[in-house]
């Protein structure tokens, strides 16, 4: 038997997103082994945890195996492996108001020493939103999949002038996805300017548990 589990994290916004987010760190707990290259790889049932923080500071940075990131496309096969940007909450090359919309490499501290990493999008009038930031798991086993639990972590780390939103959807062929899951949803309200840096950023950690799985893949 062989399951692709695509997860979909995605920002929705009212015109423009003029703040800044990301996906700090991923926790999957599943009842069995998943194995494939380029995927996310689960031994047994313990837990495996992303936190990003092996990326590095470049502004090109590669991501971990099996996840991708684009504003294009949420197909899992088209999108990127590396981010365009890189900022941080504090000293050069802390994220301003005007920076360049793009696929970010987010440092808590200093962008060029912090090894606090994260991943995430800016918006701008040339960098459109939806953003999309995936991750695949593959069952190669015989065995059958049960129960999963994904657990996350979004982080909110300059302000912005649109409100806009996140949502956590999945699929079991890497293009077709259901209908977003409540308990990874996570909106913001428009701030009054684009000014406020938060260090450390604003976090909303979210926790999908316990959810069986029939025909919609994940949660």
């Amino acid at each position: 038997m062989s399951i692709n589990l695509i997860s979909k994290v995605a920002t929705y916004v009212t015109h423009k997103l003029s703040g800044t987010w990301k996906l700090v760190t991923v926790t999957i707990l599943l009842a069995l082994s998943f194995v494939g290259k380029a995927q996310v790889s689960i031994t047994n049932a313990v837990p495996v945890t992303q936190n990003f923080d092996g990326i590095g500071n470049s502004a090109t940075a590669t991501l971990p195996s099996g996840f991708r990131i684009s504003n294009t496309t949420d197909a899992f096969s088209s999108a990127g492996t590396a981010t365009t940007e890189a900022a941080g909450t504090q000293g050069a090359g802390r994220v301003s108001n005007s920076a360049a919309g793009g696929l970010y490499n987010f440092a808590n501290g200093p962008t060029g020493s912090s090894t606090d990493r994260a991943v995430g999008f800016l918006t701008s009038s040339s960098f459109s939103s939806p953003c999309y930031l995936l991750m695949q798991v593959t069952n190669n086993s015989a065995a059958t999949i049960t129960s999963l639990t994904i657990a996350f972590d979004y982080e909110k780390c300059r302000s912005g002038s649109r409100a806009f939103s996140m949502a956590f959807d999945t699929s079991r062929n890497g293009s077709t996805y259901g209908t977003a899951f409540s308990a990874g949803a996570q909106s913001y309200a428009a701030d009054g300017n684009n000014n406020v840096v938060f260090d450390p950023p604003n976090s909303h950690f979210k926790d999908c548990y316990n959810y069986r799985i029939y025909h919609t893949g994940w949660c």
